[in-house]
């Protein structure tokens, strides 16, 4: 696990924090982000990972420091979720628990989340910029239900 010390420098500005908590803290720890409806195979996840240039990886095999290639998500998925709900739950815990930092030797910043019960990392991603962190999680929240296009999900009442 990466190591942090009380000097880390805050990467983030008010306008930062303020669209990170409007955006996914808040909305996740009351429960108002549904995490449901997100497809990633589906295509237009897939075409908004291409229009922004990011990845996500779940094999488990968390790679860290210069072996991590920027905008590119190491996730373990969250036990009871798919996919994207686990980012998003990671992202949330690094921003929450000040997993947040500049890595002034790789000119990055990078966030982690850590599995503290099984001692691991369970998250890590260098970006090239709070912004592009902002960039990225709007992107993702915009492919929700996509997939769901043309289906309906209403059953009508018989009378």
């Amino acid at each position: 696990m990466g190591k942090l010390t009380r000097n880390q420098q805050c990467v983030f500005n008010d306008e930062h924090i303020g669209r990170m908590y409007r955006e996914l803290l808040i909305p996740i720890e009351n429960d108002k982000l549904d995490l449901k409806g997100y497809k990633i195979d589906g295509q237009p996840f897939k075409t908004k990972k291409t229009e922004v240039g990011f990845d996500i990886d779940f094999h488990g095999d968390i790679k860290t420091g210069k072996d991590a290639a920027i905008d590119t998500f190491y996730c373990i998925k969250y036990k009871g979720f798919s996919s994207v709900p686990s980012l998003l739950i990671r992202l949330r815990n690094a921003f929450a628990h000040n997993r947040v930092f500049l890595d002034k030797e790789l000119s990055c910043i990078v966030l982690e989340d850590v599995d503290f019960k099984n001692n691991e990392l369970a998250m890590h991603v260098r970006l090239s910029s709070i912004d592009r962190l902002l960039e990225i999680v709007s992107a993702i929240k915009s492919t929700r239900g996509k997939h769901l296009k043309g289906k309906t999900t209403n059953k009508k009442k018989n009378r």
